[in-house]
């Protein structure tokens, strides 16, 4: 203890009962110092109270009245305590019916005291500024108010269904993991403790807790213990579960929180400590030898490091009481929230494991479980909160989920990670393995070694992302929960074969949300409240009910979260996605094609948060308009309170990059980790604004911001063509210009460029790209390489006949060595995403990737299985899906099953290459095609993606212009035959060749039309001849026809590999795609959909028919020939 009196406390975690005896308190885990050693410690709060404020109307607390009295006050003409009676004076109607409604309600137990706050948030009905408002405390065991309860003197009450955590973290300051000081504490006794802890000590109230003062507190921050667990399962065929037959662990005694730790110091000797314990198979035994393998190495250990037990309910009990004796702060696993938790809570659930057992999971003491798994659990959000009450005390790191979040991988499968980053070889092991391996003691043991391993894998992945040290940082800057940081923001459970895809708002959310709390908090401002679930449906409901189902009211228009999260995926329950409640960014329509000359890329240094901090964006600046109009620019000069925040996280973290510079070692690492933290937090700011479900969404603000983004960008087009660097810079100090040697520009988003940066004085060379297929994770890995290659080759700056030939002899090489199986498996498969569980997908037999998924969950695979993420090798278009196997399949099926080529020839290689070389000169998809082996007929078409207009320009002659246009076919009368008009001037000139020749032949260009006839008639009389009203007649036809082909709006992906065909427009909104152009088959393609007979198909189809048949435009081309040929015989008699 402190010399006060007081306990120098740690918080790691916090938690708290929202049912129950015990909801009124909060349970705060953390460490303690004893002598020279750290312990765990729970420190339960008590006599947690409700904070909620009733916003008077205006004739309570008269304005005018109210400044007079504050004015006496400064000025000492009364005192404060009258002023205070005064004030409880005016508030007397209010408090009475406020009583009156907390007694009706089963409150009974509260205090009223009239208080001045501000408020600057969204809700009309409350009036902004700063007022006085009646703030009402009662204990967390008495029932909420209702959040829409009014009465006469109140118009609103905040703060209803705030959490009692929440107000325990923004009211006590507790910003992340950090020293506390708890003073009046008592010590509870052992038969009376909650929690599993070392030492557990009771507080009264919350205000005896504080934040230690830097002068006070100079303790280091203090080491925590990790533990890594893996377990191996068996498929119980009956009751299709999984049961354990093994539980590796993994344990670190003193891993840093505080700064990146290197391999030789977390493997140092002492540091480390490792138990396995493995049980024998229903109904039968160990195998010979292996009794004595497990003395020899428990021996040679000096402990038991590998112990046998009967029964699953019996490896259960030993791995809880190991677990228990090593007093883990955290519990570290690849896809243990999805997976191992799961199994092992389920498990101890059906072998009736005693709840003083399991309960030791986590650090709460506990006599039911709670419940598992939720209805309306979304399938890939990670733990369920029954889970994650089940480990109270005990924070979660999910390696699988760390991965996805900080690294940009094909697959997150642990044998993927650590190859790519920790260079090591993982063997796979599949649950119908493991049996076999109970055959022998050796392969007995080489199980055990596997589960040890990717234990020991899983531990080695955490220190090398440095995941504790970022997401203290983060949860520090945020002021939030350590656990809620560690759930990332883009949960991903592995199925062996694919990904199971759900983004998850909240984590990065929260963050920003509790960075804004306490932040407003600080400033005595009243803060929104958080929308609930309940609210939702209530506020939706009742919409329904006075507007109708169709009600398109922009406020509940989901907005576009892009900007927030890396992604627009959202859960499918029978939520249609909605339409961008407001303009978002400006993106200008590109110049594709290659520019193999120096660029100039103008890039904005986090464009929307230096908006914030320039034009002082706040809620507390900017005036709402209440036509929904987007509102002026504020004209306040008081620093509002975000661009305070981000001028703050912008400063700290030019401050850390500075220190960086003299730093070396471990020190820049974690410098390093410091303003990464930062930059992360800083850019997520606006994203809470324009997500409609944030509980700071304020459309008014993001549409404003969004205004002068575009704006600004504009503008700065204008002035770039005029004056480029001086005045750009002189009017945007967050403007950048940076060199693009080279670039590919395809599509919007979709580009590729060689971008010329310097370190030290030193030009070197980087290539960015953005949108193209090689960074879709749902193509294979031999196109992904075939497409860098040729995009190596494209951007190399080599003329253009090199780079043609060299990626023609690549295509020619590759498909040599697919026909001839000199290419891998592993390059053949493709991963593709989930949105929903496979059984949910109600088109899963045209879906690859769904069937699999679905074939290997009936062979015991379960959701969250981290055996990988890679997927099928596919044969053609038809019966696609159900020819789709997972590489294991293909493995175990003695050669039954072989890879198509065709397929992955035209649908993975061929598109990916084509649309990379659109733009270069000297090949086409169709040379492409041959030298891929296909047949280049089918890739003839033309491109959906051209402009027929622009050929119609600029052609050199009539042929080249109208070749792709359709020809005018007429019948014959007699024979019912049919011919292709020719044009006039070609017959004409056909007709004058023949007469300077033959002078005798006379009539043939006035007579050209009633020389027009069948060539399959007689030449004698009259059969056959067609006449210029039925020549008139049939044009008029087939004109028409192609007039109704246009009127059909038949609309195509122009997508290579999608091709989807539709007349319905699909209304929905992705990205900054123009409402109707969104493919049908998204998120699965990404294509855009473009009419397939468009205005300049048409125009040129008629533009063709008027060629054929212009006498005056012909007789002016064959009197300009005819002049031409009189000079040029002119010229030649004079030479002569």
């Amino acid at each position: 203890m402190d010399g006060d009196g007081s306990v120098p406390f740690y918080i790691l975690d916090a938690h708290e009962e929202i049912f129950g005896a015990n909801m009124a308190r909060s349970h705060l885990f953390g460490k303690v110092k004893a002598g020279n050693t750290y312990h765990s410690c729970c420190v339960v709060v008590k006599n947690m109270h409700r904070c909620v404020y009733a916003i008077p109307n205006s004739s309570i607390f008269h304005t005018d009245e109210m400044i007079m009295l504050e004015k006496e006050v400064e000025e000492s003409r009364i005192s404060s305590t009258d002023f205070h009676k005064k004030l409880q004076d005016m508030a007397y109607e209010l408090k009475n019916e406020v009583a009156s409604n907390c007694s009706s309600l089963n409150v009974s137990s509260f205090s009223m005291d009239p208080v001045k706050r501000r408020y600057a948030f969204e809700r009309s009905d409350i009036p902004a500024g700063e007022n006085y408002a009646l703030k009402i405390n009662y204990p967390f065991k008495e029932p909420p108010l209702p959040a829409d309860l009014k009465g006469k003197t109140f118009c609103a009450l905040l703060g209803t269904h705030c959490s009692a955590l929440e107000l325990f973290l923004v009211k006590r300051k507790v910003k992340g993991p950090l020293w506390l000081s708890v003073s009046k504490f008592a010590t509870c006794p052992p038969s009376q403790k909650v929690s599993w802890c070392k030492f557990e000590i009771i507080v009264e109230s919350p205000k005896d807790i504080q934040v230690s003062s830097s002068s006070n507190s100079k303790i280091e921050i203090p080491p925590v213990v990790v533990a890594a667990i893996n377990l191996k399962t068996v498929i119980n065929e009956k009751q299709n579960v999984n049961e354990i037959v093994s539980a590796s662990v993994i344990c670190c005694h003193k891993a840093k929180i505080d700064t990146p730790m290197l391999a030789s110091e977390w493997k140092k000797p002492g540091m480390l400590s490792h138990f396995t314990v493995v049980r024998k198979l229903d109904g039968g035994i160990f195998p010979m030898g292996f009794s004595k393998e497990v003395t020899d190495r428990n021996t040679m250990a000096g402990s038991n490091v590998l112990a046998v037990e009967s029964s699953e309910r019996a490896l259960l009990n030993r791995l809880m009481i190991a677990l228990h004796k090593l007093d883990n702060d955290f519990l570290v696993g690849h896809n243990i929230s999805g997976f191992d938790l799961d199994v092992l809570l389920h498990r101890s659930q059906a072998c009736r494991v005693p709840s003083s057992t399991w309960s030791k999971i986590g650090r709460l003491k506990r006599s039911v479980m709670p419940k598992l798994t939720k209805g309306n659990t979304i399938f890939g959000s990670g733990a369920s909160p029954g889970i994650m009450s089940c480990i109270a005390g005990r924070l979660l790191c999910d390696t699988y989920l760390a991965s996805r979040d900080l690294l940009k991988e094909v697959s997150y499968s642990l044998t993927q990670l650590a190859k790519t980053r920790l260079n090591k070889d993982r063997k796979e092991i599949g649950p119908h393995d493991i049996p076999t391996m109970f055959q022998t003691s050796k392969s007995l043991i080489e199980l055990v070694e596997y589960g040890e391993t990717d234990a020991w894998l899983s531990m080695e992945l955490m220190f090398h992302l440095s995941v504790l040290p970022l997401t203290r940082q983060l949860t520090n800057i945020s002021g939030n929960l350590w656990g809620k940081t560690l759930q990332v923001s883009s949960c991903r459970i592995g199925f062996p074969f694919f990904m199971v895809y759900f983004c998850k708002m909240v984590p990065r959310a929260q963050r920003v949300e509790y960075l804004l709390l306490h932040a407003f908090h600080a400033k005595k401002y009243i803060v929104p409240d958080k929308m609930t679930s309940h609210v939702k449906e209530a506020k939706m409901t009742k919409r329904r009910m006075n507007n109708g189902i169709e009600d398109r009211n922009a406020d509940e228009l989901d907005t576009d979260a892009a900007n927030f999260e890396n992604g627009n995926q959202q859960s499918d329950h029978g939520k249609r996605k909605k339409g961008p409640a407001y303009a978002g960014g400006l993106v200008l329509e590109p110049k594709k094609g290659l520019y193999d000359k120096y660029v100039l890329l103008l890039d904005f240094n986090s464009l929307y948060p230096s908006i914030i901090q320039e034009y002082n964006i706040c809620f507390t600046t900017v005036e709402r308009s209440t036509d929904g109009l987007v509102p002026r620019l504020p004209s306040s000069k008081t620093t509002g309170v975000l661009p305070e925040l981000l001028k703050n996280l912008v400063e700290r973290r030019r401050m850390v990059k500075s220190w960086m510079k003299n730093a070396s070692g471990l020190k820049v690492q974690q410098l390093d980790i410091q303003q990464q933290a930062l930059k992360l937090t800083a850019n997520s700011m606006y994203g809470c604004l324009g997500f409609s479900n944030s509980r700071f969404y304020a459309k008014p603000l993001a549409e404003l911001i969004t205004l002068q983004g575009r704006e600004i960008l504009q503008s700065t087009v204008d002035l770039v063509q005029n004056n480029l660097n001086l005045e750009v810079n002189k009017k945007y100090r967050c403007l950048e210009i940076d060199l693009v040697q080279r670039m590919l520009l395809l599509k919007k988003k979709k580009y590729a460029a060689v971008k010329v940066q310097f370190k030290d004085g030193t030009p070197y060379e980087v290539i960015e790209r953005k949108g193209l297929d090689m960074v879709r994770r749902d193509w294979s890995l031999l196109s992904k390489e075939l497409g860098d290659f040729c995009l190596a080759q494209i951007l190399s700056g080599g003329s253009c006949e090199d780079v043609v030939e060299s990626i023609h002899n690549s295509l020619m090489k590759v498909q040599e060595d697919m026909r001839n199986g000199q290419v891998a498996l592993e390059k053949y498969v493709i991963t593709k995403t989930l949105t929903k569980p496979p059984e949910a997908y109600p088109d899963a037999k045209n879906q690859p990737h769904v069937l699999v998924a679905l074939r290997l969950k009936q062979s015991g695979y379960t959701a969250g299985r981290s055996a990988g993420d890679t997927g099928a090798s596919a044969a053609s278009l038809t019966g696609i899906a159900q020819r789709a196997r997972h590489p294991d399949e293909l493995k175990c099926d003695d050669g039954k099953w072989i890879i198509d080529i065709e397929y992955y020839l035209s649908k993975q290689i061929h598109p990916v290459v084509s649309r990379l070389c659109a733009s270069i000169q000297g090949t086409s998809q169709s040379v492409m095609a041959d030298c891929l082996g296909l047949d280049s007929s089918k890739f003839h078409s033309k491109s959906i993606e051209s402009v027929p207009s622009s050929s119609l320009l600029f052609a050199a002659d009539d042929e080249e212009r109208y070749q792709s246009c359709e020809p005018l076919i007429l019948s014959c009368p007699s024979c019912s035959g049919t011919l292709h008009c020719p044009a006039v001037f070609s017959s004409i000139c056909t007709s004058i060749l023949e007469k300077s020749k033959n002078p005798q032949i006379e009539g043939s260009i006035s007579n050209f039309w009633h020389r027009l006839r069948c060539p399959k008639c007689p030449e004698e009389g009259e059969l056959g001849r067609i006449s210029p009203a039925m020549m008139a007649n049939q044009v008029k036809r087939q004109a028409e026809g192609f007039v109704s082909t246009y009127y059909k709006g038949v609309m195509m992906c122009d997508d290579e590999t999608c091709k989807h065909t539709t007349r319905g427009l699909n209304l929905r909104m992705v990205g900054d795609s123009e409402r109707g152009t969104v493919c049908p088959n998204y998120p699965r393609c990404n294509g855009r959909l473009v009419r397939k007979y468009a205005e300049a198909d048409l125009y040129k189809q008629l533009s063709y028919f008027c060629h054929l048949l212009d006498t005056v435009r012909c007789i002016e081309k064959v009197g300009g020939r005819r002049d031409s040929n009189k000079l040029d015989k002119g010229v030649d008699q004079n030479s002569a």
